[in-house]
């Protein structure tokens, strides 16, 4: 995993070079401001004559020789190379391309990357497997062929500007790179804001910055003469349901692709680790990884001062630990220690996000120890492990055999009697604040953390929900949600689409990349992912289930300890909210006094959160949101 940059200016242009003598240095600058994503060495390729610069952070992992640093040139030297990622498969296709003729130079995952390309052009992306974002420039034809891998591991920022009449791409895995660059005034996108408000996070191809994009997941990027080009080489959505499969195939084939994509990500030149948080996830991931090595395997854990004793799981994660023989790690974590590193976390998100704090703190611990530790992230999207899930198995019955006269009165009693709701929470009626509404709706308001009225009290700048986000959602969750398929599955489809890039992915990485570690996500591979999504949902998820992920937990029989099992499903938590009432006072004074939000309103929610800290995410998420823009210089009026 490394941090990329990179300036192409349209030297068809006759006033092109007037450009290239402020771009020389400021490729320097933006990938100077990444060097926290790799340590180990940076390099840069500056060609004023075909207006080309590139640059490049490396964190080495694999084949750690000087040799395999980049920008990388191809046998020939038309071609250059910068990538941030990983291919897995690296081996097998390096074996194919030797077979084809092709010679190496190194033993990296960098020069497969190149061999293939100058082989096989676009059409390489299909045959990899692994998050990547990477830029090839071809000097003979100026031209940047760019990617981004199929789930949005990677992230690849980019703007298309023009000064004097010559366009020019650039591009980096962070937002602020694009500060260093001539030309560009860094202006905050309001439309953002109001996304931000809705998700707390902002997904694809929209940023923060006015005029600066991302690249979508399993999108490429063409770049010459002056002319972008952007495609799709892979869609998710469009996998079916097989309703043809028997449990036995399943479980025989989704065992060995578990176990191989753990494998593959143990793959590496330096120590790998994983996080282990006492949950089924990372449990199935230590589990799979103490049987593929005779080297104990270091895991990293982190717990809480008895504010946070309710959700601590550091005692399963050291049973797990000890099963399997771990080289174990466990961090308590004070707010104190929460508060010291908040405006580290502020600077390092790249962008605001209501979630990656957990994240930021659990690679701070695993970054001493190793540069590589893998991760259980994924498995509730794979395997349907969210509670949400039970609430639509459960719509989907009741909507089908309960007299619908009865359920809508009972629906509308919970939208509006607290006393009603509470009830129905506690008694698995949850999934009433679903019924009536579109199967795409439910999604968007499960995954909303301020509804639209919420936001009309909220926000006392009325401009800033003038902007449209909503389109967005359509463009990504339609295509979903208007095709005849397994009901389970498009949740599940929508969260890979919507959740899981634009919020849990950008986070993972830039959190990890604040240490230069290099985080790895097994349940997301790609062959993975096409597999479960052809597995009907009533072998994930069922009624009368023992265990959370069912299908994930009878995989591995033996395997998973019965605590582990047993133990009630709930997220990597924290005690965020005893930790603000105790330790951001100031904060919380200052969030009651943000020139674009209603006093009230947000003095109701700072009450709301003394009363119940565990209720904190929207008080979080608004914090997040103001010291990010109050870093960053930008005032919304």
């Amino acid at each position: 995993m490394c941090g990329i940059a990179g300036i192409i200016v349209d030297s068809s242009h006759s006033d092109f070079q007037k450009l290239t003598i402020d771009f020389s240095s400021d490729i320097k600058l933006m990938t100077e401001s990444i060097s926290h994503r790799g340590m180990d060495s940076g390099n840069y390729f500056i060609d004023d004559e075909k207006g080309c610069f590139l640059g490049h952070r490396r964190l080495s992992i694999i084949d750690l020789s000087d040799v395999a640093n980049q920008p990388m040139d191809s046998l020939d030297g038309r071609y250059k190379i910068i990538f941030n990622g990983e291919i897995y498969n690296y081996q097998q296709l390096t074996s194919e391309l030797e077979a084809e003729g092709v010679k190496f130079v190194t033993k990296s995952d960098t020069e497969v990357l190149l061999n293939l390309y100058i082989l096989y052009g676009k059409s390489c992306l299909k045959n990899l497997r692994g998050m990547f974002s990477f830029a090839i420039w071809d000097s003979n034809e100026k031209r940047l062929f760019a990617a981004r891998d199929h789930l949005g591991k990677k992230p690849f920022n980019f703007i298309v500007g023009e000064k004097g009449g010559v366009k020019y791409f650039a591009f980096s895995s962070e937002l602020k790179s694009f500060s260093n660059l001539s030309f560009y005034k860094k202006e905050l996108n309001l439309a953002a804001v109001n996304e931000y408000l809705s998700f707390y996070s902002i997904n694809a191809p929209d940023s923060f910055y006015k005029d600066v994009y991302a690249l979508p997941p399993a999108h490429f990027a063409e770049f010459k003469d002056g002319n972008l080009e952007i495609g799709r080489y892979w869609d998710l959505r469009e996998i079916q349901t097989n309703c043809d499969l028997n449990l036995h195939q399943i479980k025989t084939n989704l065992r060995d692709l578990v176990k191989e994509s753990v494998r593959l990500r143990m793959r590496a030149d330096v120590p790998v680790g994983a996080f282990l948080s006492g949950g089924l996830d990372s449990t199935t991931i230590v589990g799979l990884m103490s049987t593929l090595t005779d080297i104990p395997v270091k895991t990293f854990s982190i717990g809480f001062e008895k504010e946070g004793s309710y959700i601590d799981e550091l005692s399963l994660a050291s049973k797990v630990a000890k099963k399997f023989g771990c080289d174990h790690h466990e961090t308590i974590i004070s707010g104190t220690q929460f508060k010291k590193v908040f405006n580290d976390f502020i600077y390092y998100i790249d962008q605001p996000s209501g979630d990656g704090i957990n994240g930021f703190l659990v690679s701070q611990v695993a970054a001493q120890h190793v540069k590589v530790s893998l991760s259980g992230l994924g498995g509730d999207e794979v395997f349907l492990g969210y509670r949400y899930f039970q609430d639509l198995l459960r719509l989907q019955k009741f909507d089908g055999s309960f007299n619908k006269k009865f359920i809508s009165i009972f629906a509308d009693l919970f939208n509006k009697n607290k006393i009603f709701r509470s009830l129905a929470y506690k008694t698995g009626f949850s999934f009433l604040r679903f019924y009536g509404l579109k199967d795409k709706d439910i999604y968007l308001q499960m995954r909303s953390i301020f509804q639209i009225d919420e936001k009309e009290k909220l926000v006392k700048n009325k401009d800033i929900l003038k902007f449209d986000y909503l389109s967005k959602a359509s463009n990504i969750l339609d295509p979903i949600f208007s095709r005849s398929d397994d009901f389970l599955n498009k949740f599940s489809k929508s969260e890979l689409s919507w959740y899981t890039p634009g919020m849990l992915l950008k986070d993972s990485d830039v959190t990890a990349m604040a240490f230069t570690l290099e985080v790895r996500v097994p349940f997301l591979d790609k062959n993975l992912v096409e597999c479960l999504l052809t597995v009907p949902s009533k072998y994930k998820i069922y009624e009368g289930q023992k265990y959370n992920k069912p299908l994930l937990a009878n995989l591995f029989d033996g395997l998973i300890p019965a605590e582990i099992l047993n133990f009630p499903k709930h997220g990597f938590e924290m005690p965020i909210g005893f930790w603000l009432i105790k330790h951001f006072e100031k904060e919380l004074n200052y969030l009651q006094n943000v020139s674009f939000l209603n006093q009230e309103y947000v003095k109701k929610l700072v009450c709301d959160l003394r009363r119940n800290p565990k209720n904190y995410l929207k008080v979080w998420t608004l914090l997040v949101l103001c010291k990010w823009l109050e870093k960053q210089g930008f005032e919304i009026a």
